[in-house]
């Protein structure tokens, strides 16, 4: 299962079709992207509800899938991760069946933004003043108290233990790098294996942005690597049974039209600050490969991998 990303307000089926092809493809695996409720029309806990009765919608149908309902991953980027992380609670609590891993990146698991990074959150894409345009909109109104609800936050639950292992994948320069790790650590302290992995120097986002961040692809490997590791059926069997998404066998224009809708929901963020931080980015990994490559001869990559005990 794959929850997208976008602050509940913004991200669909489209902009997620990409990730779950190659995840699919690299891990041999059925990937089922779910499309929820979104805010301000359906604010929250509407995409919790819609995340949970989807999960429960796919075990039930497994065979139809051709997946394994014994080996079912919970995974999603950003807010999506929070949501896969609420999944996993409720299907350990609720049934029918715990799934089998989860797979984390960089998630929101603390909605009152208490641990989000303050410092980080600064003409990196996602900044300060968006993060609380998307809270406002999809958490109208909310107390913190509301906010640190466990069946909103899943780093406030009461038992994080019998949880399916998860690996958490985190970038380094991201308001919600902290709430990525200090979920990692809670689940670890818990007794569930949980590995974390962070890529140093990236933003909020990269793991769908793999034509712009070289690194993207490291970390969809390691995530393709930790399901295939769940779910190592033949590839053969797998790619007859991964079903076309419907919304890619429409035409242009209405890709084009859902494209527009997103556009139209985005807060008015500075397009100029969005090409800035990528050609910031560039500009700061070619200086290093040139200071590399004058102190050791051939380019050296930074490690991108830490696992946090």
């Amino acid at each position: 299962m794959w929850y997208h990303g976008g602050g509940f307000v913004v991200g669909d089926l489209f902009t997620a079709d990409g990730v779950c092809r190659r995840l699919a493809r690299a891990a041999c695996a059925t990937v089922i992207s779910v499309h929820y409720r979104r805010a301000p029309e359906h604010p929250l806990p509407a995409a919790h509800r819609d995340a949970c009765a989807a999960a429960r919608w796919a075990l039930a149908h497994a065979g139809q899938l051709g997946a394994d309902p014994a080996r079912l991953v919970l995974a999603g980027d950003s807010a999506g991760g929070g949501l896969a992380a609420h999944v996993a609670q409720r299907l350990r609590d609720e049934g029918p069946a715990p799934a089998a891993l989860q797979v984390l990146c960089y998630p929101a698991s603390d909605f009152s933004l208490a641990r989000a990074d303050r410092e980080a959150a600064h003409a990196r894409l996602l900044d300060w003043e968006t993060i609380e345009w998307f809270a406002a909109h999809s958490m109208p109104g909310w107390s913190d108290s509301q906010r640190r609800d466990p069946s909103i936050s899943p780093l406030y639950a009461d038992r994080l233990g019998g949880l399916p292992p998860a690996l958490v994948i985190t970038a380094g320069v991201d308001p919600f790098r902290s709430d990525g790790i200090a979920y990692c650590r809670a689940l670890s302290e818990a007794g569930v294996s949980a590995t974390h992995r962070d890529f140093p120097g990236q933003i909020h986002g990269f793991a769908g942005m793999d034509l712009i961040f070289p690194a993207a692809g490291d970390a969809l490997r390691q995530a393709a690597d930790a399901i295939a590791r769940v779910r190592p059926v033949d590839a053969r069997t797998a790619v007859s049974a991964v079903p076309e998404p419907i919304l890619w066998d429409r035409v242009v224009t209405d890709r084009l039209r859902r494209m527009g809708d997103t556009a139209q929901r985005l807060p008015q963020v500075n397009g100029a600050r969005v090409l800035a931080t990528l050609a910031d980015h560039h500009a700061r990994a070619a200086l290093a490969t040139l200071v590399s490559l004058s102190r050791h001869g051939s380019p050296r990559a930074p490690d991108s991998q830490r696992t946090i005990p």
